[in-house]
This record gives structure tokens, sequence and C-alpha cells, in this order.
């Protein structure tokens, strides 16, 4: 939304959340049963196996997701799946929740009160991104943008950007003007400002 990656071409894939998995293990630990069907049959969610493909072609490499738990433990083995090589740059982004959303309730608040509005969101994204950093390490750069945007080790976070702007709709993904707020201080804050 900021522009920032306007000089990359950029080839993306996408994953859903049901569908995360660990190669060479089997998928029934991973898939509940009724997504197996989705994920594994219709052809319209990547895989794993497809973005092997193209990782030996890509300079830069981002691995952004809505973490399992227990794919976030597993997340070495699967960059060594990808065969990512010393001479590509890989950056895994962690987790990010904004809580759950009472938009109705906010229109009846004032700019005082909406700036000071905070959600509780609890301990998982704070556990999730605690296990891929301390499972990440070396050449590969980890970026928590909880701590970035919600503050470190916080269990709260702001649900309105500083000129009064929804930072997201669901508490998961962003608004527009949510992306261009997360992703100035993800540029700015981070090695992304330096690609």
């Amino acid at each position: 939304e900021n522009g920032y990656l306007r000089n990359y071409q950029i080839q993306f894939h996408f994953i859903p959340y049901p569908c995360q998995t660990v190669p060479g293990e089997y998928i029934s630990k991973y898939i509940e049963p009724k997504h197996r069907r989705f994920c594994t049959t219709t052809g319209r969610t990547d895989t794993l196996e497809k973005v092997k493909k193209q990782v030996p072609d890509a300079n830069l490499i981002i691995y952004a997701s809505l973490w399992k738990t227990q794919v976030a433990e597993k997340l070495p083995k699967i960059i060594n799946y990808l065969q990512i090589k010393k001479d590509q740059r890989l950056i895994v982004i962690g987790n990010k929740f904004f809580g759950n959303m009472l938009i109705q309730d906010y229109f009846h608040m004032s700019s005082k009160e909406l700036r000071k509005l905070r959600n509780d969101v609890g301990t998982k994204t704070l556990e999730i991104n605690s296990i891929l950093q301390r499972r990440l390490g070396g050449r590969i750069s980890f970026i928590d943008p909880h701590k970035l945007v919600c503050g470190n080790r916080s269990t709260s976070c702001p649900i309105f950007t500083n000129n009064l702007q929804l930072i997201s709709y669901d508490g998961r993904h962003l608004t527009k003007a949510g992306a261009r707020y997360v992703g100035k201080i993800l540029f700015q804050k981070t090695v992304l400002g330096k690609i």
C-alpha cells in the first residue's frame, strides 16, 4: 500500500491457514478432516511443492502467515525443504492480532476515546512469535509485527491509527489504512527498510 516494493517483481503464493503442513509428515497431523478436500484437491490453494519450484529464481523471500503453533515449531524443517541458498535473503514475518472488532460500538466514541482504545488480544500471538524467534536463527531475519505495533510483550493492541482510521476490520486482516500504518512501521523499524 505504501509502494515500498515497487522496484521488485513480486510472485505471491497463498497457502490458507487450514492447509498449512510440514513436508514429509502426514497431513492428518496438520489438516483437519473437514478441510482436507479443499486443501488437497481443489487447486484453489498453493502448496509448498509449488513454492519450492520458484524459490531458485528469488533474490528475496518473505514468508508471512497466520502461523499454526505446530507449523511454527517446524519452520526450520520447512526452510530446509525449500532449499533456500546462501545468496538468497529470507525474512519471516510473525503473527499479528488486533482482537475482536466491535465496530458498532466505535461510532459512539469520541476521538479522544478512540485514540486511547486498545483491544485485549491474549497471549497466543506472543507465544507463536516467541517460538518463531527461538526456532529461527543465523541468516534468517525475523520480524515481530505484534511487538512493533502493539508493544513488547503487550497483551493489548491499538484499534485505530494515529489519524483514527481502523487498522483491522476483523482482528486479523488489515484495512487499506491499516496496511499503510503497519507497513510504514515495519519498513521504518526493521530490515525491510534496507531491501
